[in-house]
């Protein structure tokens, strides 16, 4: 009915996810295609974004529990089960590593002003680690063995500026870089 914001398979095919727009709900569901029902399974309204991880266990997605609330809550779901955990709050940016094992995020006030840098196990779990203040934009290394971020933002003209600091993963010590 003309609702869907956007959407995406499992790796596997064996489910799609979609958001509809905000207007609509902004829920995010999912209709398993083996089953053949057609009528989906919710797991959440207010839905401002979501990712897949690439093994597609896990959907990672940040809501609202009303309109009026400022900032978004992570949750992570086993795309499986539909059981979610929540992640943290004030969430503006995350995302899965490439080997599925990580999930990395940003919280705090805006993403304007930058966010508190967190890395954890991708399934939601206890653990990970709260590698710095102030950040604004994030990267695994293409070989998933390190993290680097910018940190201190300070936004001037269009890109803004801000220390460089990498880590190995999962806890290591930040190191400053530039």
């Amino acid at each position: 009915n003309g609702e869907v914001a956007n959407a995406a398979f499992t790796p596997d095919s064996a489910a799609l996810f979609f958001k509809r727009k905000q207007s609509a709900g902004g829920s995010l569901l999912q209709v398993k295609v083996t089953d053949g029902k057609d009528t989906p399974d919710k797991l959440a309204d207010l839905v401002g974004d979501y990712r897949m991880s690439d093994d597609g266990k896990q959907i990672a997605f940040a809501s609202k529990s009303s309109p009026s609330e400022r900032g978004f809550r992570l949750y992570v779901a086993d795309t499986g089960t539909l059981k979610d955990r929540k992640v943290g709050d004030n969430v503006f940016a995350f995302k899965f590593s490439a080997d599925s094992k990580y999930l990395a995020r940003l919280e705090g006030s805006s993403p304007e002003a930058g966010g508190d840098f967190f890395v954890g196990p991708a399934d939601g779990s206890t653990g990970g680690k709260n590698f710095g203040a102030n950040v604004r934009d994030f990267a695994f290394s293409p070989d998933l063995k390190m993290v680097a971020w910018r940190q201190n933002y300070v936004p001037e003209h269009a890109e803004g500026y801000g220390d460089v600091l990498m880590a190995q993963l999962p806890e290591g010590a930040a190191r400053m870089v530039g």
